[in-house]
């Protein structure tokens, strides 16, 4: 399967033959939700997958078993019918085969505009 998307950053040395830095090792983020997202309707970028990704699927309480997101050309990912309010799960598979999931608690505040960060990623 294709990757549709390299979730690794890699910096750039200006020196001439230098080696580039390895892929960033913090964990996976689900960054800047976007600030129209809701319970109805949710989106997101995932950061920092040490691995690049061909799936991110959640679980929610919309959703009992993993539902594929839609990957959007601005590279978020949405699920159109939304996550419900609560806990929600988000499995991202890479190219290689692995699979790293990380559970997230729905914020007080609502979910729009809100930076969540993960304790997993690739190995």
């Amino acid at each position: 399967m294709a990757s549709w998307w390299a979730g690794s950053v890699r910096s750039r040395s200006s020196s001439p033959g230098a080696a580039e830095a390895p892929a960033v090792t913090t964990a996976i983020r689900a960054t800047r939700i976007p600030t129209r997202s809701n319970p109805y309707w949710t989106s997101l970028w995932v950061r920092n997958a040490r691995v690049p990704l061909t799936k991110v699927s959640v679980k929610s309480k919309n959703h009992t078993s993993y539902l594929d997101l839609t990957r959007a050309s601005d590279g978020t990912v949405t699920d159109a019918s939304g996550f419900g309010q609560g806990d929600f799960t988000l499995e991202l598979s890479g190219v290689d085969g692995q699979t790293v999931t990380d559970t997230f608690s729905w914020p007080t505040a609502g979910i729009a505009g809100q930076l969540l960060i993960g304790t997993g990623n690739f190995p």
